[in-house]
């Protein structure tokens, strides 16, 4: 029993440490999006209101719009979720409650 333990506390940290790492990936993608100074019109975020300023961020958070051969609003979407799982995951983590992950209602 001592052996599956440790082995599945071991198991536990790797966990853990992919996913600081990926939370880290994401916040990254995140801020540099963020800090785009344009959208991929060419407008400046700043001259922007409401949905299109939202937009726009999102867009620059997924790479920049498809036709600049970024990955859009839905790549900026994915990432925003993504960040959010893993901190989540984390926070669950820290306070040892189980987490339960249902892919059914994924579009793939």
């Amino acid at each position: 029993m001592k052996a599956y333990e440790t082995s599945h506390f071991s198991i536990e940290r790797a966990e853990k440490k992919n996913l600081i790492a990926q939370t880290s990936k994401t916040e990254e993608r995140i801020k540099n999006g963020l800090s785009k100074p344009n959208a991929s019109t060419g407008t400046p975020i700043e001259e922007l209101h409401g949905a299109a300023r939202f937009v726009a961020n999102l867009s620059n958070i997924g790479g920049g719009s498809l036709e600049t051969g970024g990955g859009g609003m839905r790549e900026g979407l994915e990432t925003l979720l993504e960040y959010q799982a893993c901190k989540t995951q984390l926070n669950c983590q820290n306070n040892n409650e189980p987490i339960e992950m249902d892919d059914s209602n994924q579009d793939k």
